[in-house]
């Protein structure tokens, strides 16, 4: 409101008017109103829009990339294990789809079946487990080796290089398994 329209207010006020919503709304200028309305809609979608999105792209970025690195390390990781014998046993790769779902909804079994059944090659489990150090933490770690042993389990034999390999995991995450 403009100094005039103020004192003009005051004195229908002191002047005992009845102010109704129609004088009200006549003795505020119209750009007054407009400016109003501007930065009250400004406000609202500034409001909505941070509640509705993420404080930080980047931090959703890192977060799916992270997300997709896990799945890519167990995925890899299962497949090493599956592998140290010499042969696939499907048992234990349906044993680790399985679990992998269950520990994780978006497991991603295409990658699974790719290191399983594909070309691409696993690497070596402890560069794998060292990969996983900083991700995961200490419980995480142990729900991942008892995924591991469960898929070593699942052809009801356990061989000397799976029990090896889970062995050297547990090693470098400080894992110590009982029996």
């Amino acid at each position: 409101m403009t100094g005039e329209a103020f004192e003009l207010f005051g004195q229908r006020i002191q002047n005992g008017e009845d102010l109704n919503w129609e004088t009200i709304m006549n003795s505020i200028p119209v750009e007054f109103i407009i400016l109003f309305i501007i930065l009250s809609a400004g406000v609202l979608i500034i409001v909505v829009l941070t509640r509705i999105l993420p404080s930080n792209g980047k931090s959703v970025r890192k977060a799916t990339k992270a997300r997709l690195d896990f799945n890519n390390l167990l995925s890899e990781l299962a497949a090493g294990l599956i592998a140290v014998d010499g042969k696939i046993a499907p048992r234990e790769v349906d044993t680790a789809i399985e679990i992998g779902r269950e520990l994780m909804p978006d497991f991603d079994e295409t990658a699974l079946k790719t290191y399983c059944y594909g070309n691409k090659t696993p690497r070596n489990h402890k560069i794998i487990a060292r990969a996983f150090e900083t991700r995961i933490n200490h419980d995480q770690k142990q729900h991942v080796v008892k995924y591991l042993i469960a898929i070593t389990t699942a052809d009801n034999e356990i061989r000397t290089s799976e029990a090896e390999l889970i062995d050297e995991i547990c090693a470098i995450w400080g894992i110590r398994m009982n029996g």
